[in-house]
């Protein structure tokens, strides 16, 4: 994922292995046995040998809990140490703060998203509650463009919970919202978000079909940076299609 401001975007796509299970809409859905820590606890983890990377060009970690389960006593010895660094978090405290001085307009919305995505990488939930706060405040304040933002972070955060269908109705919900609130790059980061949703999901084709105006626009407003991340994805959509010239295309540009 990329972060740009108080904006989110996905260009990092989780693809799961392994045995999968089917739910009645033919879903493959994640297996039970694992579970996927923030990026700072994957590379501890992975350390302990719990965990591994999920490929080479993607940050995030798939754990197993068996190993997990063998490891349980090392772990109840650094919860001290964690939480004390918790307790001794002078960035949190400072983001806290400017949040709780913020009087109850935008630059509060804007404070929360902020505080939220600071929050992700060990308190999940926590994050999830400030970006209800930015969202709720935006709705009081008749500001879009804050709504939008809770709607970018926070399906990031239930993507991260392999809550892929929560997501994806929200995402939705966003992609409607942008459309109305006329704004084409806002358009373009709700289309990513539902792209990036529908390949946790493995619907490739509603992934490509979200995806692919991302490059119009990119190329038109020369960001060459985005680019190359949009590149990266639509090659890995192709070779799980086995579509593998344009997967080599892709990852060639």
């Amino acid at each position: 994922m990329l972060r740009q401001g108080a904006d989110k975007f996905y260009f990092s796509f989780r693809l799961f292995s392994g045995q999968q299970n089917f739910n009645n809409s033919n879903r493959k859905t994640i297996p039970q046995r694992l579970f996927f820590p923030s990026p700072e606890q994957g590379i501890l983890l992975e350390k302990l040998g719990m965990c591994k990377r999920l490929s080479y060009f993607n940050p995030d970690y798939s754990c197993h809990a068996n190993k997990l389960m063998n490891r349980l006593l090392v772990l109840f010895f650094l919860l001290p140490f964690q939480r004390s660094l918790a307790q001794t978090d002078p960035v949190k405290d400072s983001l806290l703060a400017v949040f709780s001085a913020s009087k109850e307009d935008t630059g509060k919305v804007l404070a929360a998203i902020k505080l939220g995505q600071y929050l992700e990488y060990n308190d999940l939930e926590s994050a999830k509650y400030y970006y209800l706060q930015a969202k709720q405040l935006s709705e009081k304040l008749h500001y879009t463009m804050g709504v939008l933002k809770y709607y970018a972070n926070y399906t990031a955060v239930l993507n991260l919970q392999a809550r892929f269908d929560s997501a994806l109705l929200l995402n939705q919900q966003a992609l409607s919202l942008a459309k109305e609130y006329g704004n084409e790059e806002r358009i373009i980061v709700a289309q990513q978000n539902l792209s990036a949703t529908y390949t946790y999901l493995l619907d490739y084709e509603n992934a490509l079909r979200y995806l692919l105006p991302s490059v119009s626009y990119f190329e038109k407003t020369k960001n060459d940076v985005r680019l190359s991340l949009i590149y990266d994805n639509l090659g890995v959509i192709y070779r799980e299609t086995k579509q593998y010239d344009k997967a080599l295309e892709y990852h060639n540009k």
